[in-house]
C-alpha cells in the first residue's frame, strides 16, 4: 500500500489497490485522474482523455462523478 500515499482521491487509490494485472492499467488511470482533475491543456491531452475515456467507462464514470463532488465543496 506504500505506493497509494499521498493519493487524494479515494477512488483511484481503491482502483490501483485492486489493479488487474495488465500491463499499463496503473499509469492510464492515474493519467485518467489527473486528466479529469486539471483538464486537457491541449489537444493531444484531450485526444488522450477522449481514449482513456473510452477504454476505461467504468472508472472515467467513478473518477469523474468524484472530481464533480470536490470541485462543489471547494
Amino acid at each position: 500500500m506504500s505506493r497509494m500515499r499521498g493519493l487524494d482521491s479515494k477512488v483511484l487509490a481503491r482502483r490501483l489497490e485492486n489493479a488487474p494485472r495488465r500491463q499499463g492499467y496503473i499509469t492510464d488511470l492515474s493519467m485518467l485522474h489527473r486528466l479529469i482533475t486539471r483538464g486537457s491543456r491541449n489537444a493531444g491531452e484531450s485526444m488522450r482523455l477522449g481514449s482513456l475515456k473510452a477504454k476505461y467507462r467504468e472508472e472515467y464514470g467513478e473518477l469523474r462523478v468524484e472530481a464533480q463532488g470536490q470541485g462543489e465543496l471547494l
